[in-house]
Order: structure tokens, then sequence, then C-alpha cells
């Protein structure tokens, strides 16, 4: 678990300094190299904590608590130890995680940032419905919470094939895209709607915790669909972590090319264009497997 975990701070840094350099690249831009987003964090982790002053104390406990909840999600979706791993705490994280941002946001009394933290609920309105059914159907189809114990019977081949399954695995895979913060549902560096807002009072070492915690959560969510609906491990450690990564920056890089060569919609548009066909694939795979389909 602790050499997941390794892995994920140092080479989160390293996936998103290559998607930044593709980026580049596909807009025929010259583009940072692939080291920049360490050389941000240092610069970031060397600078002094700021506040507003109307922050308490949830303000200031904010980007030790990402840190920490990143850190433990990584833990879980990457353990193999059965007494660990439970995908209700995985997901209670992930809704924690937005939470405290969120309230972090609201506790700087800035307006910009209030805005930010409705957008973010709104999102989380659309987006955890259609995760909790893709959860509710793997749990009851494998009997059990545990993600080691659903993860050895899916490379084991216990369930076989099932439509609802696989349904299930597409509406996981898109909650995946949201969460990984892709267009239109990122924290762009170009602020094109309100993304930003929800961390605009954070600088200096308090954003360069933030952003370490969300790459982290990225590297976490990746992992869960991984550990879920790729039917493909090692019993060796070494080369579980190893094909663990390849699989992550594999899906790091296929978020980017969507994010790249994807149509741009606003997020309220994409929203009603997808959340509501992804919701309705979601309660229809409870369906199907309800009708042991």
């Amino acid at each position: 678990m602790i050499l997941q975990l390794l892995l994920a701070l140092a080479l989160m840094p390293l996936f998103d300094g290559i998607c930044r350099s593709m980026r580049a690249k596909i807009q025929s831009r010259q583009g940072p190299p692939v080291w920049q987003t360490y050389y941000d964090l240092i610069k970031l982790l060397k600078r002094n904590r700021t506040a507003p002053n109307s922050a308490h104390f949830v303000f200031k406990m904010t980007p030790y608590l990402c840190v920490a909840i990143g850190a433990f999600l990584v833990l879980l979706t990457t353990a193999r130890c059965e007494a660990l791993s439970d995908l209700l705490v995985i997901v209670y994280l992930l809704v924690a995680f937005r939470f405290i941002i969120n309230l972090a946001a609201l506790d700087s009394l800035n307006p910009f940032a209030a805005i930010g933290a409705n957008r973010e609920n709104m999102l989380a309105l659309f987006a955890e419905p259609v995760m909790k059914c893709a959860i509710i159907v793997v749990c009851i189809m494998f009997s059990t919470t545990n993600l080691a114990v659903i993860h050895n019977a899916v490379i084991n081949g216990t369930v076989g094939f099932k439509v609802s399954f696989i349904i299930a695995g597409i509406v996981l895979l898109w909650a995946v895209y949201i969460e990984m913060t892709r267009k239109p549902f990122d924290i762009a560096e170009a602020e094109q709607e309100t993304q930003e807002g929800v961390i605009a009072e954070f600088s200096g070492r308090d954003l360069g915790l933030i952003e370490i915690g969300s790459m982290l959560k990225q590297f976490a969510v990746i992992c869960l669909f991984v550990k879920i609906f790729i039917p493909f491990g090692f019993n060796n450690l070494i080369l579980d972590c190893i094909f663990t990564v390849i699989l992550v920056e594999f899906f790091t890089t296929l978020a980017v090319m969507i994010d790249n060569f994807g149509p741009r919609y606003s997020m309220h548009s994409t929203l009603k264009l997808n959340a509501s066909w992804m919701l309705f694939l979601g309660i229809l795979s409870v369906i199907l497997f309800a009708a042991g389909v």
C-alpha cells in the first residue's frame, strides 16, 4: 500500500506534465516541459501560507485534509488487504473531498469562491447518483463491498459476461472522467467559467497541497475503475504496481485526448446532454441486474 502511495506521489506530477505537454502539441503550441508540474509544486510549497481575515479553522485545515483524504483514497483503492478496502468508504471519501473544499470556499466569504462552490455542488448532484448506481450493481453482484475481494473475483472470471456489469462500467467511467476534472468539468488554468473560484482564496503552500491532494484523488478514482472493470492483474506486488501505473497513465492520456478533440460545451449544456443519459444507463444497469441480465 505504501509503495503505491509513494508511486502516486512521485508519478502523478509527471503524468500531469505529460498531459500539459500533449495538450500544447495538439494545439500547436510550444508548451511547458514535462517536469513543469514538479517545478510549480516546489515553488508553491516553498511559499508562506496566506488566508483571508474572515477565514476560520475550516479554511486553514482544508489543504491538509485534502492531502490526507487523497492519500487514504490511494491506500484504499490499491490495497490488497481485505480488511481495508471498502467501496462505501471510498465513495464517502470522494464526497468528503468535494465537501471540504466547498466548505472552505464558503468560509472564505469570497463571492467568486461561493459561486465556484455552488457549481461543484451542482456537478456532484449529477455525478454522484450515477456513480452510486454502478457501485450498487457491483456490490450486489459480488455480494460484498470489499474492493480486494471484487478485484480477485473479476480477475478469476467469477462473474462472466453480464450486460448490467458492462453498462455499470460505462457509467462509472463517465463519473471517473468528471472526478478527473477534465473539460468541461475542470478547474482550468484559463478559467473559462467559474471553475477556479472554489480555490480562489488559496495560494502558496496551501494551493500546492490542494493540487497534490487532487492528483492523489485522480489516481485513486482511476484505480477504482481499474480494480473493478479491468479483468487483468498480477499476484506479484511489483508487477501489479507497474501494471496499475501504466493503466493510470493510459486513462489519463485518453482523458486528455477527449479533452482536446471533443467539442467544447459549457458545463450546463454538457450536463443536460450527457448526465440524464448516464443516469438513465445507471438505473438501467440496476434494473437489468435485478432481471438477471
